[in-house]
């Protein structure tokens, strides 16, 4: 914020990697006391018809997940995201290709949650995972 202001300030922020679905934000405020209140929850629907119909399973995840999605043939890429939007992961190929390369990274991940991307043939869609 600007501190202490008698005027509107706008703020906006983009949330680049939204999951295919229903998400949720609000707003903290953090006084100059450290003092803070959150603003009202609202919910936003993110789907399109070219979204994937993506699973990861198990979810929560030891030592090997399955990603699955779209058709064996297709070539996609997939990115795995922490929660601060870092990219920590990335596969392309087939479907199998996918989930071969992830699995032989995945124990580079530190425990807690991370969403995976997957786009190809015109198609993009997110969901969460978390990492035990």
């Amino acid at each position: 914020g600007v501190g202490n202001s008698t005027r509107v300030n706008n703020y906006k922020a983009i949330d680049l990697h939204p999951l295919a679905g229903v998400n949720y934000y609000r707003l903290k405020q953090i006084d100059v006391d450290g003092s803070f209140t959150y603003s009202g929850i609202i919910a936003v629907n993110f789907t399109t018809e070219s979204s994937l119909q993506l699973r990861v399973y198990p979810n929560p995840v030891a030592d090997k997940l399955t990603l699955q999605f779209g058709s064996a043939a297709s070539t996609y890429t997939a990115i795995v995201y922490d929660l601060q939007g870092k990219k920590v992961l990335k596969a392309t190929g087939v479907v199998a290709d996918i989930n071969q390369q992830i699995n032989s990274q995945l124990n580079k991940l530190m425990p807690g949650a991370y969403s995976v991307e997957v786009t190809g043939n015109s198609q993009k869609s997110s969901v969460l995972f978390i990492k035990k």
